[in-house]
């Protein structure tokens, strides 16, 4: 194993974390910008609500004024004296007034809530003449009445939301009920639209017959509008969806009598929302995407340019520029961490010069040292590039085979041993040398200081005895 093995732990370390605390600062800066573009979406959404509800307050206003005026109108009433027996006369009457007003619909009804005239002609009532579930006047005048009717054009009929008013018609004593209503349709939520720039929905329910009445949404669904309107009490931010698009809703009851209610929706696509966000996103996330470049090349600039010579020479034998000591206790650890772990086995070689104190007093510590750096370098010419030598001081020598069986191991050792009975060259001279070496093998609870003191004992073994090897 290189010396750099653990100086590129520490690099991939340092750029995981970094990497890490950027893209989670970005993360956090994302959601960050969602809770706050949804709260300033939620107080849009009340803000138009209040809004839509002050609006629906004047147009009530102005229903009660209409209806007033019309009430006191002398030609209507001196057409009601003359012609009170003559339905259509009467409903010719309130055709023209209910135009020059521009209201959806006029009724006239007598004292005991029944049907005399009704514009337009083709309205139908709930109770047929009886309409005292709708001449229902709520006890304050100025609240918001509605009334789910239907329409029938041709062969179909189609459910219409009004938003109606009563006043007494009296010449001078009190002799009918009059009542005036706006249509809630797609046109009158188009305008409340241009004023508030919110998404505008309508639903009724009558009996148990629900109605999508008026929307300036397209392709909403009713069963989901439905769903999000049975906790409308409590005044609850809801999303629903249109298409791909996301919507956050605020349904408010606007309206509740015997069997009918009806529901205004305010709603706001996310989307909109969100858009300035998303531009901020886009450059921070170019700003992220150069800002890891850049950490990723300076940690690898810095790592290269300092903390990998550091690390080298911490691991390195500086004679022989094998691993030294304190990179074979490393690489030992771990052999013996995946042998437990993993059981992967693995082989411990000791190997110890014969008689190089000999050369060292024939031939000088030059040629001693020159015979420590062939050697080293033999050995590392005769392993794996996965195996590590290491020099564990003096003539002696350390090799970590990992993922190897005893077979493969003794094919190594005799490589070892031919590589160094070769003859070395200084100055004029040839020195030869050879080893004792001894080979262990991982057990079970096998620590650093047993392996290493098992296979010393096998190396002393092996120089007692004179054999190639020793296994233990």
């Amino acid at each position: 194993m290189k010396p750099t093995f653990y100086q590129n732990r520490v690099l991939y370390v340092l750029i995981t974390v970094l990497i890490s605390v950027q893209i989670g600062a970005f993360i956090i800066q994302v959601v960050n910008h969602r809770r706050i573009s949804e709260q300033t979406l939620s107080h849009e959404l009340r803000v138009g609500h209040s809004v839509v509800q002050q609006i629906l307050s004047y147009r009530n206003l102005q229903l009660l004024q209409v209806a007033e005026l019309l009430s006191k109108d002398y030609g209507f009433l001196e057409a009601f004296a003359t012609a009170h027996q003559d339905q259509e006369t009467i409903e010719s009457v309130l055709e023209n007034h209910r135009f020059r007003a521009g209201a959806g619909l006029i009724l006239l009804s007598s004292l005991d809530h029944k049907l005399i005239a009704k514009s337009p002609g083709n309205l139908l009532l709930p109770g047929g003449k009886d309409l005292t579930d709708l001449l229902c006047v709520p006890k304050d005048v100025q609240a918001l009445q509605f009334s789910s009717l239907e329409l029938q054009n041709t062969s179909k009929k189609n459910w219409r939301l009004f938003h109606i008013a009563h006043s007494k018609l009296s010449a001078p004593t009190h002799i009918a009920n009059l009542t005036v209503g706006y249509e809630v349709d797609n046109l009158f939520l188009q305008h409340l639209r241009e004023m508030t720039n919110l998404e505008l929905i309508v639903i009724s329910k009558i009996d148990n017959k629900w109605v999508l009445n008026a929307s300036t949404v397209p392709e909403v669904s009713l069963e989901e509008l439905i769903s999000v309107t049975q906790t409308t009490d409590k005044q609850d931010f809801k999303k629903i969806h249109q298409g791909d698009a996301e919507l956050l809703i605020l349904p408010s009851q606007i309206f509740s009598a015997k069997n009918q209610s009806a529901y205004l929706v305010i709603a706001k696509p996310t989307a909109r929302s969100l858009a300035p966000f998303k531009n901020i996103e886009r450059v921070l996330y170019y700003l992220l995407s150069v800002s890891i470049f850049v950490s990723v090349a300076t940690i690898y600039f810095v790592t290269k340019r300092f903390v990998e010579p550091l690390s080298r020479e911490v691991h390195t034998d500086n004679l022989t520029d094998i691993g030294n000591r304190r990179l074979f206790n490393l690489v030992m650890d771990r052999a013996i961490r995946n042998f437990k772990t993993y059981k992967t086995p693995f082989l411990l070689i000791l190997l110890d010069l014969n008689k190089f104190k000999e050369i060292n007093d024939q031939h000088g510590h030059d040629a001693g040292d020159l015979v420590l750096q062939q050697v080293a370098s033999r050995i590392k010419r005769s392993v794996r590039a996965s195996d590590t030598v290491a020099r564990l001081g003096g003539d002696e020598y350390a090799v970590v085979l990992e993922n190897c069986h005893l077979e493969g191991a003794i094919k190594i050792v005799d490589a070892i041993r031919d590589a160094i009975k070769q003859p070395i060259t200084h100055q004029s001279l040839q020195v030869s040398v050879n080893a004792s070496i001894g080979v262990t093998n991982a057990h079970k609870d096998d620590s650093v200081d047993t392996m290493i003191k098992r296979a010393d004992e096998a190396m002393y073994a092996a120089k007692t005895t004179s054999v190639k090897y020793s296994i233990k």
